[in-house]
């Protein structure tokens, strides 16, 4: 996981905090919430999910991956298969104990300026008890997930068993964004 984050340089790393414009959206991001944005670009599900919560259109999301570079998509790529050599053993263990059976999410490749990705799997959970209400930062909701490789195995069933979610729920500030800030 440390070699997944040595693909941005330290100065980089610490500047994933500032905002940035990007064509075509609406709001200002920081570099940490374009990723973030990316990271849900894996799956069909996830993809409907940030469209569904009114935070950011479809053009928006593609203007988010025109604007991506190599070296981001690179790295999106990279934490969707070090997230998908888990699924295994989380079959097994959701089986074992919850007598349940998971699915893997099935990954949507995409199509950047810089090639052809895979796509994949990237934790997603709901607020349902947030509204939505009119310029909500992205922020609040695309939140760091520090401790995603301890915690990784509760939130992979989690996705995976697919919660039912309320129309216009809003995504949960409690799960978000990998810790790019190392």
């Amino acid at each position: 996981m440390t070699a997944l984050f040595d693909t941005f340089s330290k100065t980089e790393r610490t500047t994933m905090w500032r905002q940035v414009d990007i064509p075509g959206v609406r709001m200002r991001l920081t570099k940490a919430e374009k990723i973030s944005v990316l990271l849900n670009m894996g799956n069909a599900d996830n993809m409907q999910a940030m469209v569904d919560s009114g935070q950011l259109t479809e053009q928006e999301i593609s203007a988010v991956l025109a604007a991506s570079t190599k070296k981001e998509m690179d790295f999106v790529q990279g934490v969707w298969d070090y997230l998908s050599e888990f699924f295994p053993e989380i079959k097994d263990t959701v089986a074992r104990r919850y007598n349940r059976e998971v699915t893997q999410v099935e990954a949507v490749p995409l199509e950047t300026p810089h090639g052809s990705y895979g796509g994949g799997y990237f934790p997603l959970k709901y607020d349902n008890q947030q509204g939505i209400t009119e310029g909500k930062r992205l922020s609040k909701t695309l939140r760091t997930i520090s401790c995603l490789a301890a915690s990784l195995a509760g939130i992979h069933a989690m996705a995976t068993l697919r919660t039912v979610r309320a129309p216009g729920a809003v995504l949960s500030s409690s799960t978000r964004l990998l810790s790019i800030t190392m």
